[in-house]
């Protein structure tokens, strides 16, 4: 996550009441109770960007303008396999290309063992081993699926590291797989990435390409309404 904050200019002073006022100015006045909130502020001043971080704790409120420059949260999902990206659009599967195509993008994988691609609950894993679902800290959806019709193996060739319903934490290990003998069987061991909740998640962007490995690059960022 590249974090939240907004361009405004500002100054903190003390707050007596709660809630939202509006100053004799016009200007909007937003209370923060005590002890809650680190903020990250990039702050204008006279056309000088200066970047702020705040502890909160006593009761401030701020006072600021030109709220329309409110910048949004931007997240990113690690590469849970090492391998090149590829969008979905190339994924060999007409579920991926022709439904999911905006959904996230996928890995021409290379490796073993698939990772978190970030922190959250693992909340499903299908019985075939061959895909997972994690819900994460931010509300997002996403589930990793190795392989094109690996459901087909029954579980064969899979072996999963962590159970369902756990926190994971990104870069942690969930499944292994015998990459010879799935590939042997003439299966492809591509992994799509993909958004469940396309309702809260958009703006997803990547590299196609890009080469990655499991738990530490890139595969794409996206934004949360």
């Amino acid at each position: 996550m590249t974090g939240l904050y907004v361009i405004i200019q500002v100054f903190f002073l003390e707050c007596q009441g709660k809630g939202v006022f509006k100053s004799e100015y016009g200007y909007k006045i937003t209370y923060i109770p005590k002890g809650i909130l680190v903020v990250n502020l990039k702050i204008t001043v006279k056309n000088i960007v200066y970047g702020v971080k705040y502890n909160i704790n006593e009761e401030f409120c701020w006072e600021g303008m030109a709220m329309n420059n409110y910048v949004e949260d931007k997240y990113e999902l690690v590469s849970p396999i090492e391998g090149k990206i590829i969008s979905l659009s190339e994924v060999p599967d007409k579920v991926f290309t022709d439904i999911l195509s905006k959904s996230g993008a996928a890995v021409d994988s290379t490796g073993d063992v698939v990772v978190s691609p970030a922190d959250g609950e693992l909340t499903l894993v299908f019985k075939e081993q061959h895909a997972f679902g994690i819900t994460l800290d931010n509300g997002a959806e996403v589930i990793v699926h190795i392989g094109i019709n690996t459901v087909e193996l029954n579980g064969e060739g899979f072996q999963l590291l962590k159970e369902e319903g756990k926190r994971v934490k990104k870069g942690e290990p969930i499944i292994k797989f015998d990459r010879k003998a799935i590939e042997n069987k003439g299966y492809s061991l591509i992994v799509p990435v993909i958004i469940a909740n396309l309702d809260k998640v958009h703006d997803i962007k990547f590299v196609r390409g890009a080469s990655v490995k499991a738990g530490k690059d890139t595969i794409y960022t996206y934004k949360i309404d």
